[in-house]
């Protein structure tokens, strides 16, 4: 359950770009140009001495994120499914407060609920593997 909710919050981190739950950081980027793979992923010096990071296909825009965050808020599920998800969302500031969440409401957001609140947000190329996980965890559950 742990090592579930561990990939869930590193998952959600990632795809919207939360500040320190994400994988995404200056330093992985450094790391990617430093192997010499992904060149449309390296960091952009600007004039003024800093980096920028171009955008990852992986990243969800403004939009995606209000569906991904709209069909948490709006979910309802049967009496001690998971946790009330919707206590957790910020339509405001388009955040997930993913460390509010109990290792079982990882669990069932991993094997049930992520898969279907990807469709149509993320393509394909992102999507599917990411549904592949999810399958991963709902076998060996």
């Amino acid at each position: 359950m742990n090592i579930t909710k561990n990939i869930c919050a590193s998952t959600l981190g990632t795809l919207l770009a939360t500040k320190g739950q994400s994988k995404d950081s200056l330093k992985s980027r450094m790391d990617l140009e430093q192997m010499g793979v992904r060149p449309e992923l390296h960091p952009i010096t600007l004039e003024d001495g800093t980096n920028k990071l171009p955008v990852a296909s992986w990243t969800i825009s403004k939009g995606g994120k209000e569906k991904l965050l709209s069909f948490f808020d709006e979910l309802k599920v049967p009496t001690r499914y998971c946790a009330n998800l919707k206590r957790l969302v910020n339509m405001k500031q388009l955040k997930l407060n993913i460390s509010g969440m109990k290792a079982h409401d990882c669990h069932v957001m991993m094997t049930q609920l992520l898969p279907v609140a990807l469709r149509g947000i993320l393509p394909d190329k992102v999507r599917d593997p990411i549904i592949k996980l999810c399958s991963f965890f709902n076998a060996i559950s």
